[in-house]
């Protein structure tokens, strides 16, 4: 590992940082053989929300952070998650909204039921819970 320098004291770079721009382990530049980059930081296997990235185009091993839609993933873009947040469900690597949005039963539609709610207050043209189930609730009305 370079030592970062200024005018007269050399500071060696954390183990884990080829280059560095400090002392720390999140100042790294490049990381060495055995880490990935990430945000910065050098760590030996991508943390949940990251995948590897193998195009090697930026010249080092790193991990990118997932589409925002996933909870964890194992690629780039929204059809590559691994796992999702709570209340979606996932569907050949896509994350979408759990069971009850998913097709709009006669209980959604009863009295209190959640197509009703949001029919009543009119979320869909509010442009809120749009990919809930507005799509199957307004089918029917």
């Amino acid at each position: 590992a370079l030592p970062i320098c200024n005018r007269r004291d050399c500071e060696p770079c954390h183990p884990s940082c080829a280059t560095c721009a400090g002392a720390g382990a999140d100042a790294c530049i490049n990381c060495t053989d055995l880490y990935l980059m990430e945000d910065g930081r050098c760590v030996q296997t991508c943390s949940t929300g990251y995948y590897f990235d193998q195009s090697f185009e930026i010249g080092y091993k790193s991990c990118k952070k997932c589409d925002a839609s996933c909870l964890d993933c194992n690629g780039q873009g929204e059809k590559n998650c691994t796992s999702c947040p709570n209340g979606y469900m996932l569907d050949a690597g896509l994350c979408i909204v759990g069971t009850v949005c998913k097709d709009a039963t006669e209980e959604s539609w009863a009295e209190g039921g959640f197509c009703m709610l949001v029919k009543k207050n009119n979320l869909c043209q509010r442009k809120v819970l749009q990919q809930l189930c507005c799509r199957t609730c307004t089918l029917k009305g």
